[in-house]
């Protein structure tokens, strides 16, 4: 069970200038069913944090966030700070910069977050960490006509100490566990041209990324002999999405997506 709550404060500062301030707390609570014995021992082992056959988790949070339509730039400047109780603290910057020269935009964002471990992950493990991932893009677009626009954008994600799940023998009993493993990311651009009419409209979109800091700790999610490249995950990427209005009730909506993935094998 999940119980959340959150209060906020908006305030505005004249036309231009806003603070967004606010606190939420959150709390976790799971028990277990069916066996509690069996499931106690695998799922919720005894420790000082937690009774036999549950374990439940909180987190709290504050949070501020101000925003400035200058003459200049659209500024939004924010930090967030978070506490859990398995995971500590974690603090968490974020500014964005955007600007429209005619025909043209541009968009600057770097932004910290963080994923707290869940009760799932800290039953296996109490010495667990938040993840936590530092990301940053810079998008430009050009409005081509009156109905054309087209965009590129380039990001950087850079993830530490990533939650991974695991699976650890121990008196030749596998056991499921969650552990934090270094460093990992993405870094890539994404490319897009729409076109909007009284009959419909149409995106079409290619994105391409690489993997990052693939390092030991990580190879189950790599591809074998493309360091660039996560499992399951295609590096390129074409979309094709359109809608035609026939009636003024009525639209079709056709959809097509095209990923590739290069793989090289080694002799």
């Amino acid at each position: 069970n999940r119980y959340k709550g959150m209060l906020a404060l908006n305030y505005e500062m004249g036309d231009a200038m806003r603070l967004l301030n606010g606190v939420e707390y959150a709390y976790d609570d799971a028990r277990t069913r069916g066996d509690k014995d069996v499931a106690s021992n695998q799922f919720f082992p005894n420790d000082s944090n937690r009774a036999h056959d549950k374990l439940s988790s909180d987190n709290m949070a504050a949070f501020s966030e101000f925003s400035w339509d200058s003459p200049w730039a659209n500024l939004t400047a924010g930090f967030r700070v978070d506490k859990n109780k398995y995971a500590g603290w974690s603090y968490l910057p974020r500014l964005g910069l955007t600007r429209v020269f005619g025909d043209c935009h541009t968009k600057l964002l770097v932004s910290k977050a963080f994923r707290a471990p869940l009760l799932s992950h800290i039953s296996s493990n109490t010495d667990i960490k938040p993840e936590w991932s530092l990301a940053s893009e810079i998008e430009v677009g050009y409005k081509l006509s009156e109905s054309v626009f087209a965009s590129a954008n380039l990001f950087n994600v850079d993830i530490h100490d990533p939650i991974v799940y695991k699976t650890d023998t121990v008196n030749g009993e596998t056991l499921d566990s969650y552990k934090n493993t270094g460093r990992t990311g993405t870094r890539g651009l994404e490319l897009e041209l729409r076109t909007r009419h009284a009959r419909g409209w149409a995106t079409l979109g290619y994105a391409y990324y690489g993997a990052l800091h693939h390092g030991e700790e990580n190879a189950a999610y790599t591809v074998s002999g493309q360091n660039g490249a996560h499992i399951a995950f295609a590096r390129h990427k074409l979309n094709l999405l359109a809608s035609l209005n026939v009636t003024r009730q009525f639209a079709v909506s056709p959809r097509n997506t095209r990923e590739v993935v290069s793989v090289r094998s080694r002799v």
